[in-house]
Order: C-alpha cells, then sequence, then structure tokens
C-alpha cells in the first residue's frame, strides 16, 4: 500500500483497535497499531502508550527495524516518538515543511467526544517534540 493511499483512507476517521477506554479510546497507540497490521501485517496485542514503543517493550519490532534518532533524514512511513505527555506520543512522518515536522496522528482529547477533536489528523509540531526513529528497512 502506498503512504498517500493509506493516509487519504485515514484522514478524519478515528480508530480503537484495542478497546482500552481507561486512558481515552482514540489513542496515538491505536493508529500505529492499525499501521502495523495493515502496512506489515504485524498484530500488536500488548502494546498500550507510546513509551513501550520507543523502549520496544514487548519486542514488536524484528531486526528489520532500526531506531534512529530524530537527526536522521526522515522518510514517510517512518514511526516517530515524543516523549512529552505522560504516556509519550508516537505518529507517522508525512513530511517537514516551514521547520515543522508533520505526522499523522490520532489522540484522545479529554474534552469531547466530536469526531474533529480525536479524529486522525495531519499536524505540524517543532522538530524538537519528536526524539526518537523506528524505521523499517
Amino acid at each position: 500500500m502506498k503512504y498517500v493511499d493509506f493516509k487519504a483512507t485515514m484522514l478524519w476517521k478515528r480508530i480503537d483497535v484495542d478497546g482500552f477506554p481507561k486512558i481515552g479510546k482514540y489513542q496515538c497507540v491505536d493508529l500505529f497499531k492499525f499501521y502495523c497490521d495493515k502496512v506489515y501485517g504485524i498484530r500488536l496485542n500488548k502494546t498500550w502508550n507510546a513509551n513501550q514503543i520507543r523502549k520496544n517493550t514487548y519486542r514488536i519490532f524484528s531486526p528489520a527495524w532500526k531506531r534512529l534518532s530524530i537527526l536522521v533524514s526522515l522518510r514517510q512511513w517512518d514511526v516517530i516518538l515524543s516523549i512529552k505527555w505522560e504516556f509519550w506520543h508516537v505518529a507517522i512522518f508525512d513530511h517537514e515543511e516551514n521547520w515543522l515536522i508533520y505526522v499523522l496522528e490520532q489522540n484522545w482529547v479529554w474534552w469531547g467526544n466530536w469526531l474533529g477533536w480525536n479524529a486522525i489528523r495531519l499536524k505540524g509540531y517543532p522538530r524538537r517534540f519528536f526524539i526518537w526513529v523506528w524505521r523499517y528497512m
């Protein structure tokens, strides 16, 4: 599947893969799990938050994946992680423009359940927001 096709089918939808409602229904990890399943055929059952992805806690990444510094030249499909927020954040790299890293992301917000707040979206962040990259080689 091409990245542009994946992005086009996912934008402004929301997804709850694991049914884990304790910290919010539509999490960044849900999009990550869906992405891994649809693009790489990797089914993830144990991963609950982004810091487990960064640490590869449950050995979800095979040797075909490499953990890189954010200082590398990013590529579409790269999985990028931030240590911001309580459980960190995971997103899929889209492009870089005007000093911002644009990612495909989903993140539940506590103040509403309206689709727009919880939907998968393209959002730009300063480069310093992200710190690690997982890349399929």
